[in-house]
C-alpha cells in the first residue's frame, strides 16, 4: 500500500467525525488535523488517537462521550480488528490480525519495493556522512555514523528522492602536513636513520606499520628527494592507505558511497580563489590585521577566511574551514 496505515487511520477517524456529525450525534465544528500515535503499552492497540480530549470546547462534551459516537459511526475497513473507547477519551484501534498476515504474501509479490512511496517525487538530495579525518583508521564512532547516515539515504530512496551518498575528504590543511612528516620520521627511522618525531604528530602505531610498508617499497626513494616534497607526498600516500581501509570496513557494512569529495579539489581546481574574488567584487571581503575576512551586514561579527601569513605560513594551511565551507556550499549550489 503507497499510503500509510497511520495515515488510513486519521483519515477513517476523520470519517467517523464527519459521519457523527452527518448524523447529528455530533455538532457541527471545524475539525483540526487529526493525530495518531503508536501506545506505548502493546495492551492498548496498535495505533491511538487523542483527537476527543481535543474536541471537548468544541463539541461542547466529554471526552468519552465524543470517541463512543466516533467510534459507532467508523465506516468498515478491511485493515481494523477492534477499535475501543479508553481512559478518558482515547480512541485505540487494532489492527486485523488476518490482514497483517495477509501483508506477508503483499511483501514477498511486490520485494523491495514494497513500502515504497513517492514523497519526495524525484528530487535530488544529498547525504554527506562518516567523513572522518583521513589520517587515521575509521573508528567504532564513524561507524556507527555510517550506519545511521546509510539508513536514512535508504529511506530517502524508498521515500522518492534521488540520493547520493558522499564522503567528504578532509585531505588538506595542517592535518595533511603532520601526517606526512608523522610518516617521514617512521619511514626513515624505519631505514636506520635517526629522524626525530614531531611532537604534533601522528602517534598511532597504524603510522609505524605504514612507514615500514613504505621504507619495504621503495627503499630509500623519499629520503634523496627534497624534504618537503618528500613529506607531501608521503602525506597523500597516507591518505591514499588510509581511504582504502576505510572503504574496506565500510564495505563489510554493506555500506558505500557514490561520490568520494576531496577537500583539496577545492584549491586545485580555483575554485576557492574565484569564489573568494566573486566575494570580494560583492563587497563581503574584508582586509585587516593581515587577515582576510567575510562580513555582512545580516552578521553580528565577520568570520576570517583566510588566516594572515604572519600567522600560518604556509599558504595552503591559511584557508579556516568557514572558508572551506563556503566554497563546499558554493560547490553544491552551481
Amino acid at each position: 500500500m503507497s499510503e500509510l496505515i497511520r495515515d488510513q487511520v486519521a483519515a477513517l477517524i476523520e470519517e467517523g467525525i464527519q459521519a457523527a456529525q452527518e448524523a447529528g450525534t455530533l455538532p457541527p465544528f471545524h475539525l483540526p488535523e487529526v493525530t495518531v500515535e503508536r501506545p506505548r503499552q502493546e495492551e492498548h492497540g496498535d495505533y491511538a488517537t487523542p483527537i476527543c480530549l481535543q474536541l471537548t470546547g468544541d463539541a461542547k462534551m466529554a471526552p468519552r462521550a465524543i470517541a463512543t459516537r466516533i467510534v459507532d459511526h467508523l465506516p468498515d475497513a478491511p485493515f481494523i480488528g477492534e477499535v475501543t473507547v479508553a481512559g478518558p477519551g482515547y480512541i485505540n484501534l487494532t489492527l486485523d490480525a488476518s490482514w497483517v498476515a495477509d501483508q506477508t504474501t503483499a511483501i514477498l509479490e511486490t520485494g523491495e519495493e514494497w513500502g515504497t512511496i513517492d514523497l519526495g517525487e524525484g528530487q535530488r538530495v544529498q547525504v554527506e556522512f562518516v567523513s572522518a579525518n583521513p589520517t587515521g583508521p575509521i573508528t567504532v564512532g564513524s561507524t556507527r555514523n555510517a550506519v545511521i547516515g546509510d539508513a536514512l539515504a535508504s529511506v530517502l530512496e524508498a521515500s522518492g528522492f534521488e540520493v547520493e551518498r558522499e564522503y567528504y575528504v578532509n585531505d588538506a590543511g595542517s592535518q595533511v602536513r603532520k601526517f606526512g612528516e608523522s610518516l617521514y620520521a617512521r619511514y626513515a627511522q624505519a631505514l636506520g636513520e635517526d629522524e626525530p618525531f614531531p611532537e604534533d604528530g601522528y602517534h598511532g602505531g597504524y603510522v609505524t606499520d605504514m612507514a615500514e610498508e613504505i621504507a619495504q617499497d621503495a627503499g630509500r626513494r623519499y629520503l634523496e628527494t627534497d624534504r618537503q616534497a618528500a613529506i607531501r607526498t608521503l602525506g597523500e600516500l597516507g591518505i591514499e592507505r588510509v581511504l582504502d581501509q576505510v572503504r574496506e570496513d565500510l564495505a563489510a557494512l554493506r555500506v558505500t558511497f557514490d561520490t568520494w569529495f576531496h577537500e583539496r579539489g577545492l584549491y586545485e581546481s580555483d575554485l576557492f580563489d574565484r569564489l573568494i574574488q566573486e566575494l570580494r567584487d560583492r563587497g563581503y571581503i574584508t582586509e585587516r590585521e593581515g587577515a582576510i575576512w567575510f562580513t555582512s551586514p545580516d552578521l553580528e561579527d565577520d568570520a576570517v577566511v583566510i588566516r594572515s601569513p604572519e600567522v600560518i605560513p604556509n599558504p595552503d594551511e591559511r584557508p579556516t574551514y568557514f572558508g572551506s565551507d563556503i566554497a563546499y556550499a558554493w560547490n553544491k549550489l552551481v
